[in-house]
């Protein structure tokens, strides 16, 4: 069993100006400590898509990205950095954007799923958009969605100081994209 040490805060003082912080030691049982430091996507120079970031272990960890339903399970690239810092990725070529996948950790004989956090949106590459549920990570497409009006307000005969006329006017373009409005005013 492993045991962090943690500082703990007692109480304070202050004495001329000087601020006093007193803390006790603490421990916390702290099996396979893994934490997250950022997680995002990138396209390779050949434009393939690929999630990536590092984490902080306290031992080597072996991580697969698996199917939620089992039948997908690759194997990510993990490397150190310094300390207890690890940098890991995986392409998403040719993944199948149907099924939900997540991350599984293998640290010191003990098997967790990486903490991605949720309902967020991880990064984009190429036309899709990779985003993490409840510790899920999702593959969709992102393309544009829009439904746009116009609507003519106004439609004017005018003419120029030279004699030719011409006509001009006002609409007004709204488009809903992602169920949200946009407006917007176009002309004179």
């Amino acid at each position: 069993m492993k045991y962090k040490k943690v500082l703990e805060f007692i109480s304070f003082i202050i004495f001329t100006g000087v601020l006093i912080l007193t803390f006790k030691n603490s421990y916390v049982e702290a099996n396979n400590m893994l934490y997250v430091k950022n997680i995002s996507v990138g396209t390779t120079n050949y434009g393939a898509g690929y999630i990536f970031g590092n984490i902080e272990s306290d031992s080597q960890p072996k991580i697969t990205f698996k199917s939620i339903d089992g039948k997908i399970k690759k194997d990510v690239f993990v490397q150190k950095i310094v300390g207890n810092q690890y940098y890991f990725d995986r392409h998403l070529v040719e993944i199948d954007i149907s099924k939900e996948y997540f991350f599984e950790i293998t640290n010191a004989g003990s098997t967790s799923t990486l903490n991605l956090g949720s309902n967020k949106v991880i990064g984009t590459y190429d036309i899709y958009k990779v985003s993490s549920k409840d510790n899920k990570i999702a593959i969709s497409k992102d393309l544009y969605e829009g439904t746009p009006t116009v609507t003519l307000k106004s439609l004017n005969l005018g003419t120029t100081n030279y004699g030719p006329k011409y006509v001009y006017g006002k609409i007004e373009y709204t488009e809903l994209i992602n169920r949200k409005e946009n407006i917007s005013e176009k002309g004179a």
